[in-house]
């Protein structure tokens, strides 16, 4: 029972954080603007919506990736090649958007810690993926021990 809560809950952080970036997608401009001219910084509202909203598409995808994967442990499939793909997925999603903070930080220096940020998560989800892969040699060879 408290490994279902915890799916549930899971399930309801993911869907929230769909609700919150899409907020965010919405008031990120007025937010933006007011942010730069507190801080007096010139020029640059169109790269950083520009990035803003590239790595907001990625964390869409991300959070529906993070749904379907949830699904696949809610239904007793974990150890599986379509959550191996998931993974996959997950870790190329965090790699792209640590090249877009990567790039980003050229113009904005702040971008940097994204740029740590989601290379580490890309990194850890790599590893992940891996250990994934492992195990479902190691259920395959297994199931054929009988």
């Amino acid at each position: 029972m408290k490994k279902y809560n915890s799916i549930v809950v899971t399930k309801y952080l993911i869907m929230l954080s769909q609700f919150v970036l899409f907020l965010f997608t919405i008031f990120l401009y007025p937010i933006l603007k007011f942010y730069i001219n507190l801080r007096g910084y010139n020029n640059i509202t169109i790269n950083l919506l520009f990035s803003f909203y590239l790595c907001i598409l990625i964390g869409f995808y991300i959070l529906i990736i993070l749904m379907k994967l949830i699904k696949n442990i809610e239904n007793k499939n974990v150890f599986t090649k379509e959550n191996i793909k998931y993974l996959r997925y997950l870790s190329w999603a965090s790699f792209i958007i640590s090249i877009i903070c990567f790039i980003s930080s050229f113009y904005f220096y702040l971008w940097i810690f994204g740029f740590f940020v989601s290379f580490f998560m890309g990194m850890i989800l790599r590893v992940i993926k891996n250990v994934f892969e492992q195990a479902i040699i190691i259920k395959e060879e297994n199931d054929f021990t009988v």
